[in-house]
């Protein structure tokens, strides 16, 4: 199941005195029901190119993977108040509970879970101490970003991962910034564009390669219930190297689509 990004940019966007101003801040509420759907289409493709330049058919792979999760908070007591986590099973009739962690969180906003239910095996507790503090870290991610927010500014996300090319071992550290752009704000959403900058630092210099890439994406924040409620992102990465005599050339797509639907408990 994926581990999506409604937590890398879960919110709380409250209006300040002007219209075009908001103010971002990371929490959850109270009495609320989250359900996300998650939506990733993968394209990838490897055409090899010999020594005397003739191509060989490309090998394309296509991937299309839905993911539905659902966090519920309880009632507050004091200065906290429960959660819970669940991974849904799609593949059914009626969405079931793969797995569900439950925890608190804190006057500070800060999720603590401490129990887990799976539903088709009996994990060890060295399984459930792994799997608890992976979702804790889900539930806990935020935007390096807090204050008020006005139409035309910019919020930067800087993450980082390996890409792997092909079916070889060649990989490099993919750098890459996610700069959101308040655009307007409307009927209580505050809309943002999204531009992705990339650098790259190959793990080995030997391959003589080229890479160009570029990503864009959309996001709408409902203010009222401190959520972002849509998310789309294109991104396209084409590379060519040169590995054991050949020429590669090769592409690969993703598109990512989360939205966010809420209810009252």
């Amino acid at each position: 199941m994926v581990k999506n990004l409604f937590i890398l940019s879960l919110l709380a966007l409250v209006t300040s005195c002007k219209t075009n101003t908001i103010y971002l801040e990371s929490k959850f509420i109270p009495g609320k029901e989250y359900l996300e759907t998650t939506i990733i289409i993968t394209e990838k493709a490897d055409t090899a190119i010999g020594l005397s330049s003739n191509y060989v058919k490309p090998n394309i792979n296509r991937d299309t993977l839905v993911a539905k999760s659902l966090i519920k908070t309880g009632v507050k007591k004091v200065n906290k108040f429960p959660i819970s986590y669940s991974e849904l099973n799609i593949m059914e009739t009626k969405y079931s509970v793969d797995q569900i962690s439950y925890g608190w969180v804190n006057e500070n906003g800060i999720v603590d879970l401490d129990s887990i239910m799976v539903r088709y095996f009996d994990p060890d507790e060295s399984w459930k101490n792994e799997e608890l503090e992976f979702n804790e870290s889900i539930l806990n991610t935020r935007l390096p970003f807090s204050g008020k927010l006005s139409v035309g500014d910019t919020v930067k996300i800087k993450s980082f991962r390996d890409f792997y090319i092909g079916s070889d071992t060649y990989f490099f550290e993919l750098e890459m910034d996610e700069i959101l752009k308040l655009v307007y704000i409307k009927d209580g959403i505050a809309y943002f564009n999204i531009q992705y900058d990339f650098s790259f630092s190959p793990v080995d210099s030997k391959y003589d390669r080229r890479i160009s890439y570029m990503g864009k994406g959309k996001a709408e924040f409902d203010i009222k219930n401190s959520i972002i409620t849509k998310y789309t992102r294109d991104m396209l990465i084409d590379y060519t190297y040169k590995y054991n005599g050949k020429l590669y050339e090769s592409y690969s797509k993703k598109y990512y689509q989360e939205t966010i639907e809420i209810k009252n408990k």
